[in-house]
């Protein structure tokens, strides 16, 4: 199957066949349009700030994300301390 640049269907832009600024700007564009903020470029991911709520996590998720941080924040005080 066939992905035409610009239609804002491909994920990973690594995969473009032409890897150029003008088809990534293409791309780009055509996902953010569509409300996707989200992109792989590679290892790389490309977040664009869409300057409005898009309600695309749950609340669980948010909970979850939470949580990681007071973990993180949590160890990186053991860490300190010892």
């Amino acid at each position: 199957m066939v992905i035409k640049v610009g239609s804002g269907e491909i994920d990973d832009l690594s995969t473009l066949s032409v890897l150029d600024e003008e088809s990534l700007l293409r791309e780009l564009r055509a996902r953010y349009k569509k409300g996707i903020i989200y992109t792989y470029i590679g290892d790389v991911l490309i977040a664009i700030n869409p300057f409005k709520q898009l309600n695309i996590y749950e609340k669980q998720v948010c909970f979850i994300e939470q949580e990681q941080k007071e973990k993180h924040l949590i160890n990186k005080k053991k860490k300190t301390l010892f």
